[in-house]
């Protein structure tokens, strides 16, 4: 296993997490560990736990979203169709789970409080003015994101194109 090339596994490792942090190495008890359901809680490069450190894919590429997407600040309250179309652009649902990170919210929003992964709605990512903290959509399978959504509380981060959504 990967993990193993990479710490000192003295433990073994175990698959019975489940977390955005994981793949990843307790230090407490030794042990790799895997997360045993990756399609349900997918990896965020931001996420991480306490007493842990995490193997992490590392890139020097450039971010590929902004060769096919132009990421649109909404204000608050506003959907991301309402958003997009401010903009010149169309909102689009399907690239939408692609920028449901830390890293994306952070180059729009000052995240005061930092991001949380407390949540799940289709209005995710987004800021939440009430709370002063960016959101993730933690459950992106159960709520996929939706271009017509919007909260009163939160300005999304809209994932728009110039192409006409059909």
């Amino acid at each position: 296993h990967h993990l193993s090339l990479h710490f000192k596994c003295q433990t073994g490792c175990t698959a019975n997490y489940v977390g955005s942090y994981l793949p990843g190495f307790d230090f407490m008890k030794q042990r790799c560990l895997v997360n045993k359901q990756p399609h349900r809680t997918p990896l965020h490069c931001d996420a991480a736990q306490a007493d842990s450190a995490r193997l992490c894919p590392c890139t020097d590429e450039p971010d590929p979203i902004s060769s096919i997407l132009e990421l649109v600040k909404g204000e608050r309250g506003l959907s991301c169709n309402a958003a997009c179309a401010r903009a010149g652009f169309t909102c689009s649902e399907e690239l939408g789970q692609r920028i449901n990170s830390c890293h994306h919210l952070s180059l729009h929003f000052k995240c005061p409080s930092g991001c949380s992964l407390d949540v799940g709605g289709p209005d995710l990512p987004a800021f939440n003015h009430k709370r002063e903290r960016c959101l993730l959509n933690k459950e992106p399978h159960l709520f996929p994101l939706r271009c017509d959504a919007a909260h009163p509380e939160s300005a999304r981060l809209c994932p728009c194109t110039t192409e006409e959504q059909q």
